[in-house]
């Protein structure tokens, strides 16, 4: 058997570096491209989180809670006539269901047609969603703001299992 001529051994040696060099390449080109193709769906669950909450569709807003979402506090909620903490002035960690009935009482107090005149009709420039890493863990924030002062709802979103879901919020309004 004669030996390769030294041309195709040359050859092929750089083609073997070359596809060595351009694997890492690749695989961080599908890294970002899994990355946005996950920040989209967070995106678009954010939104869908809003629509339902400021069109007061309350029987929707379980499905985009996780099982227990910390309350941040001077959050709306955590006022004591809904019953939800002890206290405003601290963080709490509730129960999806428990949340979403405080949100079913405040939205039946005003009626569900004024609170969608009211949050449904804010200015998308006053809205901000950002990207963030929390614990290695992609997670979408956003910020909607819901009049003068510090008036305003923030919340944030992270992967599950069962697709994104709001596992922290700040509701003042």
């Amino acid at each position: 058997m004669k030996p390769y001529p030294v041309p195709l051994a040359r050859t092929l040696l750089a083609l073997l570096l070359v596809a060595a060099c351009s694997t890492p390449g690749r695989h961080r080109q599908r890294d970002r491209l899994e990355r946005e193709r996950r920040a989209s769906a967070g995106l678009q669950a954010a939104e869908a989180f809003w629509d339902d909450l400021s069109h007061a569709r309350i029987d929707e807003l379980a499905a985009h809670y996780a099982p227990e979402v910390r309350v941040r506090a001077s959050s709306e909620a955590l006022k004591p006539e809904w019953g939800l903490a002890k206290e405003r002035g601290r963080d709490a960690v509730v129960e999806r269901d428990a949340l979403v009935d405080v949100y079913r009482r405040m939205i039946g107090k005003i009626g569900a047609e004024r609170w969608t005149q009211i949050f449904a009709s804010l200015p998308a420039e006053g809205r901000g969603v950002t990207l963030e890493e929390r614990d290695g863990r992609l997670v979408v924030c956003v910020l909607v703001e819901a009049g003068e002062g510090d008036d305003r709802f923030l919340f944030w979103l992270r992967e599950s299992p069962d697709g994104w879901r709001v596992f922290e919020e700040e509701a003042d309004y």
